[in-house]
């Protein structure tokens, strides 16, 4: 079984580095070093503020998996109406469970004041152990791209923390695992960390994003966008993710008022619901006219449902009431 450990790193910020990173001597004893206004202004040149990127993981236990290794390749920031610059071109390793409660150094970056408005990360792969067995999953993107206000101010400390979800990430694919990345997308100005083995601590700032952020199966990124626990997810040979969700049956609800059926014609699918409700002093019926379904007489506040699974056109009248009728079209 094919282990991947975590790359411990000893983050020294100097004038002008962007996200560099030298591996800690092992058993090396390391003093915490803070990044804030007071200490940053000899790590960051005139003109410029810094923006830091951590990463977390809030975990909830999976049955059976044991290790999420992910691999981030490459991590980008863009100016709003501008460019993408590169706060790391250096592939750093991680092992999402070992994140819960901590928040561990990712990248950093000297940029303009500004405002900026997306992160990108480059994933070099997702190595997942599932009971013992270390599996590569599948990704719909090695792109992730996160849409989410940094602003930064010139001297100043700007943080990007990405939580990401596990258990909204992974999916079984028969014998295959997908891993479709959903993270907590969160952004502070004005912010005071404390960096030590490659570990963060932050202090303070003014929160300016939290959002959850996700990937659908054809790897498009956003608010709302994932692959839901609730579907069956398969992987072609090709690699090509498809995913079938369940049908969901819905309801839908006519009011009997004033001697009426509201609305006197109703469209659902096959499964739905549909539900009658009595809101007259009188009783009332609703009988089907070819006898399949049948109320029997309902008082003021009474109500009747039928599930519809034939498509078909289906009428319907009261049968104590001949001029009230209606109409169920179902498809």
């Amino acid at each position: 079984m094919r282990k991947l450990a975590l790359l411990v790193l000893a983050i020294i910020l100097v004038s002008g580095c962007v996200g560099q990173a030298a591996p800690a001597k092992e058993g090396a004893t390391q003093t915490p070093e803070t990044i804030s206004d007071a200490t940053v202004l000899s790590a960051m040149p005139a003109g410029t503020g810094k923006i830091v990127f951590g990463i977390t993981d809030k975990f909830y236990s999976l049955d059976g998996v044991t290790g999420v290794m992910i691999t981030i390749g490459k991590v980008e920031i863009h100016q709003e109406n501008g460019a993408w610059i590169a706060a790391s071109l250096q592939p750093r390793n991680y092992d999402l469970l070992s994140l819960k409660g901590v928040q561990r150094f990712l990248a950093d970056v000297n940029v303009a004041p500004g405002s900026y408005d997306q992160v990108r990360l480059t994933i070099g792969g997702v190595d997942v152990v599932v009971n013992g067995q270390t599996t590569a999953a599948v990704l719909p993107s090695s792109t992730f791209t996160l849409t989410g206000k940094v602003s930064v101010d010139e001297k100043g400390m700007s943080y990007v923390l990405l939580d990401f979800l596990p258990e909204q990430s992974l999916h079984e694919a028969g014998t295959k695992v997908v891993f479709a990345p959903v993270v907590n997308y969160k952004t502070w100005q004005e912010t005071a960390l404390t960096l030590s083995n490659g570990y963060l601590n932050r202090n303070d700032g003014h929160q300016l994003s939290d959002k959850t952020l996700g990937m659908d199966a054809n790897g498009g990124t956003g608010l709302g966008l994932q692959i839901s626990n609730d579907d069956t997810v398969a992987v072609d040979e090709s690699g090509r993710i498809t995913i079938t969700r369940p049908i969901v049956a819905a309801t839908k609800t006519v009011q009997i008022s004033n001697y009426q059926f509201g609305p006197n014609s109703v469209s659902v699918s096959v499964g739905d619901t549909v539900r009658w409700v009595n809101n007259d002093d009188a009783a009332h019926t609703i009988t089907a006219d070819d006898g399949s379904f049948a109320s029997g007489s309902l008082p003021k506040g009474g109500s009747f449902e039928h599930v519809f699974m034939t498509a078909g056109i289906f009428t319907y009248h009261c049968s104590i009431h001949a001029l009230m009728k209606g109409t169920v079209d179902v498809e």
